[in-house]
């Protein structure tokens, strides 16, 4: 898990929790499964755009990562870095999504 245990792993809800009003609330949990780390969205680039473009981009991209995280972390709202990925790595969101759609168009 990213985080510490005592304070509710991440930035969400059970952080509030604990530091509002319940700060023995991890000691109240019990976990009973751990995922894999879930995967943000991907930054997109779209596939109509030039080559040459794309591949600057995705490079100022990379060097704002790596020079200045900071600024980084606050243009795409999240501490990670970022690397390669693929399609198949989000085919499972992909299909759960569809799936909880059906029928809702």
């Amino acid at each position: 898990m990213i985080g510490d245990r005592e304070t509710g792993y991440t930035s969400g809800a059970f952080n509030r929790m604990i530091r509002m009003d319940h700060p023995d609330l991890m000691k109240k949990i019990r976990i009973i499964w751990e995922s894999p780390l879930i995967p943000n969205g991907p930054i997109l680039v779209r596939s109509d755009l030039p080559t040459d473009f794309k591949a600057k981009l995705v490079a100022a991209i990379k060097k704002l990562d790596t020079s200045d995280h900071a600024c980084f972390v606050k243009a795409v709202g999240g501490t990670m870095h970022i690397g390669e990925t693929s399609l198949a790595e989000y085919q499972q969101i992909i299909d759960m999504k569809r799936e909880l759609t059906k029928g809702s168009r």
